[in-house]
């Protein structure tokens, strides 16, 4: 089983056991995992699951629609209205946490990159008075 799919199948196991789905949840319940491949299972999951909520049928029963009236009615068509509004505004929070984590993700790849880069500009200029020294030594 590929990782990707090893970890959407851990995000529905830990769903289905009402545990939180977060990055430490998961490494701590994997035991291993990178940030990389665990984050985006994450955004997959919560992708597939916004859409699985989108499609939810929230149209009220008959029976319970006979029972409940005309206020009945109009409360229900309120709390689908929230209800979709939630959904909508859970998406565009999981879509900018996405965006900002890639940005900082970003953000650390380039000082990674200049911290490595500064480190080989010290090896290199630590290496230069070696050369010198040893040709000196040999001379002797």
């Amino acid at each position: 089983m590929a990782v990707h799919d090893e970890l959407l199948a851990l995000c529905a196991d830990m769903h289905a056991a009402g545990e939180r789905l977060t990055y430490d949840a998961i490494l701590d319940r994997r035991g291993r995992g990178s940030k990389r491949d665990i984050r985006k299972a994450l955004q997959t999951w919560h992708a597939q699951r916004a859409h699985l909520l989108a499609e939810v049928a929230l149209d009220m029963p008959e029976d319970v629609k006979e029972e409940a009236g005309a206020f009945g009615v109009r409360l229900w068509s309120q709390i689908v209205d929230r209800v979709a509004e939630r959904i909508r505004e859970m998406q565009t929070e999981a879509a900018l946490s996405a965006y900002y984590a890639d940005e900082e993700i970003a953000h650390l790849h380039t000082l990674l990159s200049d911290s490595l880069n500064k480190i080989d500009r010290l090896e290199a200029k630590l290496a230069r008075p070696n050369r010198g020294v040893s040709k000196r030594s040999s001379s002797l």
